[in-house]
């Protein structure tokens, strides 16, 4: 065996190097994000409300969100558009798997949640018997540069000022911090807190360079018709699912029905006042998941639409462009939908 050993020598070495190299490239990390395309998921699957049956045209459209990726991986879909890289930011780089998976369901309880709010708060516009009871409790953080701040975090106090109201766009303004831009941002001001944290509240300071992401953390206390909850919990559709989720709720309410279409949508619904649909990520993404699914009627946010390479466009596929829930009313339901009664 020496001898054997001995002759191979030079050829053995080159080979555990090159074999060294080989698993180095598959699977050494490359700080690098990727975003492919994902699937499709019917929203009447998700939602029980009592003696209320939402149409089956509804879907929210997911993409595949990889925390990092390889050398080797990075290598194989580079400069293909259906994938997008993003090199991962210092505090991406920090985040444990657990906090990467509360992030994921922080976004999307408040997704479902802003969802039933909006689509109870506007199908009472139109019946009266429609009614829903909630209570905005906190502010959860879901990212900061804030070093005192963790993720989960809830915000009770800003300034010595409790929320006293359900809209966080009316607290923040009267804090003068509200962001029209990015309403779900706190930035560019010194600010004392008072948070909760696993049931015990810390008092910490923000300082003007420092900021926080937060989700608005709602408790939803009564509803006419009854909404039972999820029909199982699945972390996916959030937060980009919220205004499809809430269209597709509002249409079960007012019993509207719908052609034999399918209808895909992507973007948050946002408990301001307007009830504003807001910006999401990997855009292309989910456009070629919705081409690759046959859908219809694809409904985004206004502020997304040029970022649709031309060539990609599918004429089957009708885009719709909304910045509000008001839009889905007069843009999408004024067209597809039939009222019954």
């Amino acid at each position: 065996m020496l001898k054997f050993l001995n002759k191979y020598k030079k050829f053995i070495i080159a080979f555990s190097f090159a074999y060294v190299y080989i698993l180095v490239v598959l699977l050494a990390p490359s700080k690098f994000t990727a975003t492919t395309p994902g699937e499709i998921n019917n929203v009447e699957m998700q939602y029980v409300i009592e003696d209320v049956e939402i149409p089956n045209n509804f879907n929210v459209v997911s993409v595949y969100s990889w925390k990092e990726i390889t050398i080797f991986q990075k290598w194989l879909i580079q400069n293909n558009q259906r994938y997008a890289l993003r090199k991962q930011t210092d505090f991406e780089q920090n985040l444990s798997l657990a906090e990467y998976n509360l992030q994921g369901r922080i976004s999307n309880q408040s997704s479902h949640d802003n969802a039933v709010i909006a689509a109870y708060t506007k199908a009472s516009k139109v019946n009266n018997d429609i009614k829903i009871d909630y209570k905005l409790n906190s502010l959860t953080v879901y990212y900061t540069t804030n070093p005192d701040l963790k993720i989960g975090d809830e915000i009770i106090e800003i300034n010595n000022r409790e929320i006293n109201t359900n809209s966080f766009e009316d607290y923040l303004t009267e804090l003068s911090i509200y962001n029209e831009i990015n309403p779900n941002q706190i930035f560019g001001k010194n600010l004392n807190l008072r948070v909760l944290r696993n049931g015990e509240q810390v008092i910490l300071t923000h300082k003007l360079d420092e900021g926080i992401v937060f989700y608005p953390n709602y408790e939803i206390i009564k509803t006419t018709p009854s909404y039972e909850g999820l029909r199982e919990q699945i972390n996916r559709g959030g937060p980009s699912g919220g205004m499809i989720q809430a269209l597709a709720i509002y249409s079960g309410l007012l019993n509207i029905s719908y052609k034999d279409i399918v209808v895909a949508g992507t973007g948050t619904i946002n408990t301001d006042n307007s009830f504003s649909v807001g910006r999401i990520g990997g855009l292309i993404q989910k456009y070629f998941t919705i081409t690759d699914n046959k859908v219809d009627v694809f409904i985004i946010p206004t502020s997304h639409y040029l970022e649709i390479p031309d060539e990609i466009k599918n004429d089957f596929t009708h885009i719709i462009m909304v910045d509000e829930f008001d839009d889905l009313i007069s843009e999408f339901i004024a067209i597809y939908g039939d009222y019954n009664d």
